[in-house]
């Protein structure tokens, strides 16, 4: 476990802070449900439920950092044109 451990660490902060950003300005409503989701899944101790959960709240996320560049053109923003 103390490998994955360290690739998810690395991951988390090479992709952070542009998550942050990009959940920040277009908003993300959705991963306090998921979060919500998990944390029931976790109380219940259902494997599956978690697994959605969290899969649901990555899937999430990637589509709006995915769209964030898309976003700060029409908005302006971090990646606007001059």
């Amino acid at each position: 476990m103390p490998v994955a451990m360290q690739m998810i660490r690395s991951l988390w902060l090479q992709a952070g802070p542009l998550a942050n950003l990009a959940l920040s300005e277009i908003g993300f409503r959705s991963g306090q449900d998921h979060h919500r989701e998990l944390l029931e899944a976790l109380g219940k101790r259902s494997i599956k439920a978690a697994r959605a959960a969290i899969e649901a709240d990555i899937t999430d996320a990637a589509r709006i950092i995915r769209e964030y560049p898309c976003h700060c053109l029409v908005h302006g923003g971090w990646l606007s044109l001059p």
